[in-house]
């Protein structure tokens, strides 16, 4: 992923990987296993490139001393949970084909829905409260 121009890019981005998670589940419904862990693959690598651009605003934020409603570290122990849920995923996925049952799909998918459920309260608190103070990314 490119550095997005803006918050407003940053928040369809959140919407692009809703779509790429959906697109994993689908394909593990569909019990195609290769495919599901190629989408999870790039969603990691979309999502860990989504987080770094946010990291970057967070260091700005803090040291600029933007009036944000909830402390950098919030945002950053929700960043360090996220990519740990997605890595967990990552990890049944390569270590399962063994037991690709109903099941095991089943498991997988609870599993991700617990990433989901981080992931809308964090997006909605990016959304309503980071974003808003940027225009633009910092400077590099």
């Amino acid at each position: 992923m490119t550095a997005p121009a803006n918050a407003v890019a940053l928040a369809r981005e959140h919407r692009r990987l809703e779509r790429l998670m959906q697109r994993h589940q689908r394909a593990l419904v569909d019990a195609r296993f290769d495919w599901a862990a190629q989408r999870w693959r790039r969603y990691r690598e979309r999502l860990a490139a989504h987080i770094e651009v946010e990291e970057s605003w967070l260091a700005e934020a803090e040291t600029q001393g933007w009036p944000l409603r909830w402390p950098v570290r919030v945002y950053r122990l929700e960043h360090r949970r996220i990519l740990e849920l997605a890595a967990a995923v990552a990890h049944e996925l390569e270590a399962a084909p063994r037991a690709r049952t109903a099941d095991f799909r089943i498991a997988l998918i609870e599993r991700e829905k617990t990433l989901k459920g981080v992931l809308e309260h964090h997006h909605a608190r990016e959304e309503q409260d980071l974003y808003r103070h940027f225009a633009k990314p910092p400077a590099r």
